[in-house]
């Protein structure tokens, strides 16, 4: 029995296993894509590990994903 206002929680909750799913994911994508790659940005160019590249091009996407969420919630709630 539990005290009362405190739930027994499962060690395996569902955002839990995701997060467990998507880190084992980012541990595959990490150590099957060690070549190097060079990429242009502008005037520079770079040399760097695949994994690294493509770790870099999603946080900007979800950044830019988190960017146009609020603005939109914004115009929406009119915040």
């Amino acid at each position: 029995m539990t005290a009362p206002g405190k739930e027994k929680t499962s060690l395996f909750t569902a955002k839990r296993v995701a997060a467990l799913v998507l880190a084992v994911l980012a541990l595959i994508l990490i150590f099957q894509n060690t070549v190097r790659v060079s990429i242009s940005v502008l005037w520079l160019s770079l040399e760097w590990p695949m994994w690294l590249a493509l770790s870099i091009i999603f946080a900007l996407g979800l950044a830019v994903g988190v960017l146009v969420g609020r603005s939109r919630t914004k115009r929406k709630y009119g915040r």
